[in-house]
């Protein structure tokens, strides 16, 4: 473009990939004695050999995974039958890729035409979290799950191959007799397959039917016991039934000796490999040792600094259960920088936030060193025993301070989640006798019907108290900051809160409107507050009191923060309300706000909103015409 022409553009810094390329060039470029030039081509240094896409295809062929198909039947209709296209693949192990998405000369796929069944499984987290209250831990493996389940005859032409092993050979014709990867449906054919498996077999094999319901996450088993011998009768079960099934395992593990014995006089393939380190569910298991431990590669020297590298690399951090968040958060905020930066995607990023980056990257190393012992201690009867005693139970407010959550929403660099023992194991206090435990400001209990603080303390409430009504305000300005800064700073409203309820520390002057007393806070008949009960908690935050009988909603739900309908925070509340709820009405941004806060005359605050959203007014005008 004309305005482009003075532009001086940057440098390009070239990928480890592109250098070797650029090298390998300059070595073997050459002119031949017909004047035309002859250049290498740049494969790749220990690249996978070609004649293991031979031997797997030919093992669809030997397993009896796919046949030829009948010359006569080649010629079919389109309408009945699809070729799927299909190539190599290397991620951490070399493997066929069938892709049913490519799309015909109708313009439409075989994907197009299959349905998407629903989610059947366990989550992630209900599954690691179940396979670490066993004792005695096992994994396992079904063999090429999705190639165990059959296709009905009258389907195998839509899964068609063309194949050759080598240039001189005839194209040939195959069609594939069992799901397979790539298609859209599989998935959910194969796994409600081996849950039907169990649910059909749960009287005969009542121990194997619970742990495949319950442990297994498509072909990948966490399952165990309490013991040796319960462990070795899941062991017989299991394998009894998926066998009876036609699905083979394999891959078998377990942290106990015994079981160990066991496999390895009973299992046809070992794995001794296993025995030591296991990947459960993408996350590494010292078998041995019994603990989790995760693992960083760093791959990213020689890429240059760009956004997409830099969001390619924070993404591969691999955290199902939560157990890095602060470090993933981090890298979160480190991705908000960068589209804040609003860069392209191939550009080098600013060096602020190249400095950041490398910052960040140096401490992930330390991810090595974090460990989480896979056993809780906690057996089937204890976790009833819990269940029981916690009924009625009092839920105590915990302080920020005290609060290992909020290192999850601040962050921590890698190097400092290493040994964080408030991190893993929470306060000290946490395992003192409760009677040791701190006084908390403010405690619900399902069997009262009001809500108390408990003690008396010096009072500095979150708002500013008027001599007109007793109606929290918020300045527009917070500790010197305008709350316009914050915004930017915090990058959205959620993150505003957090900051709003941590940090906002407004001194209440107390008036013959409202007077603070050792539990409650006494107002004058006449406020527009009085019949909500206020109290101030225990950061001196003043709450919706009233009724709450049995209530098992969360505590900001239950008790919102009391805020009037005038204050700028209230405008910046009710503007994310009405994007939030896709430009929702008055109902729909009241539900959203009284989640946490209680605004006095919020049809005012939430109105002046709506009156001046441009959507909103074309859509009107629209209507009316």
């Amino acid at each position: 473009m004309l305005w482009n022409v003075d532009i001086v553009k940057e440098r390009k810094l070239l990928t480890a990939e592109e250098e070797l390329c650029k090298q390998i060039f300059e070595k073997s470029v050459t002119k031949g004695s017909d004047g035309h030039y002859v250049v290498a081509m740049p494969f790749v240094p220990n690249h996978p050999q070609l004649a293991k896409y031979i031997e797997d295809l030919q093992q669809f062929i030997d397993l009896d995974h796919m046949e030829l198909v009948p010359f006569g039947e080649v010629n079919k209709p389109d309408s009945e039958a699809y070729y799927i296209p299909h190539h190599a693949a290397r991620t951490n192990k070399f493997r066929v890729v069938l892709d049913g998405s490519v799309k015909t000369s109708s313009g439409v796929s075989l994907n197009d035409i299959l349905l998407n069944g629903p989610r059947v499984q366990e989550d992630l987290t209900s599954i690691v979290m179940r396979f670490r209250t066993h004792r005695v831990a096992l994994t396992t493996d079904i063999t090429k799950m999705y190639r165990q389940v059959r296709v009905p005859k009258e389907q195998r032409d839509f899964l068609r191959i063309v194949w050759r092993e080598n240039e001189n050979e005839p194209l040939k014709h195959y069609r594939l007799k069992t799901q397979t990867y790539g298609l859209k449906s599989s998935a959910y054919c194969c796994i409600e397959t081996l849950r039907h498996c169990a649910r059909e077999h749960a009287n005969e094999f009542p121990m194997a039917s619970k742990a495949v319901l319950e442990s297994f996450y498509a072909d990948d088993g966490t399952l165990g016991a309490d013991n040796d011998t319960e462990a070795e009768e899941l062991y017989r079960q299991l394998n009894a039934m998926l066998g009876k099934c036609g699905f083979p395992l394999a891959k078998w593990a377990s942290n106990s000796n015994h079981m160990r014995s066991v496999i390895g006089a009973t299992s046809k393939t070992i794995d001794l490999e296993l025995f030591n380190e296991n990947s459960v569910l993408g996350i590494k298991w010292s078998v041995q040792e019994d603990y989790f431990r995760y693992e960083f590669c760093d791959e990213i020297q020689d890429h240059p600094p760009t956004k997409r590298f830099f969001i390619a690399s924070i993404a591969k951090l691999y955290d199902p259960n939560g157990w890095i968040s602060p470090v993933i958060i981090l890298g979160k905020m480190l991705i908000r920088k960068i589209w804040l930066s609003k860069c392209d995607w191939d550009t080098i990023v600013p060096v602020d936030l190249q400095s950041e980056w490398n910052e960040f990257r140096r401490a992930l190393k330390d991810l090595s060193k974090v460990t989480i012992p896979r056993w809780l201690g906690i057996s089937k009867e204890a976790i009833a025993e819990i269940q029981e005693l916690t009924k009625g139970i009092q839920w105590k407010h915990v302080r920020t301070k005290d609060n290992p959550a909020d290192l999850a929403s601040r962050g921590l660099i890698a190097t400092n989640i290493v040994n964080n023992a408030f991190w893993f194991n929470g306060p000290e206090w946490l395992v003192k006798e409760k009677d040791e435990w701190p006084v908390s400001a403010f405690i619900v209990d399902r069997q009262v019907e009001e809500a108390t603080v408990e003690e008396a303390k010096p009072v500095s409430v979150l708002m500013t108290i008027t001599q007109v009504d007793v109606v929290p305000r918020i300045e527009v300005e917070v500790k010197g900051r305008p709350t316009e800064s914050l915004l930017d700073r915090c990058g959205s409203m959620k993150k505003l809160r957090q900051f709003f309820a941590k940090e906002i520390n407004i001194d209440t002057q107390p008036n013959e409107n409202c007077e603070v007393k050792t539990k409650h806070l006494n107002v004058g008949r006449d406020s527009s507050i009085v019949k909500l009960t206020p109290f101030v908690d225990g950061d001196g935050i003043m709450r919706v009191g009233g009724r709450i009988k049995r209530s098992l909603m969360p505590f900001d739900t239950v008790h919102p923060i009391i805020l009037h309908h005038t204050c700028r925070f209230t405008h910046l509340l009710a503007l994310e309300a009405h994007m939030e709820t896709s430009h929702g009405g008055n109902q729909l941004c009241m539900q959203y706000i009284r989640q946490r806060f209680w605004i006095v005359n919020v049809r005012k605050a939430i109105k002046r909103v709506t009156l001046k959203c441009v959507p909103c007014f074309r859509q009107r005008k629209e209507t009316a015409t």
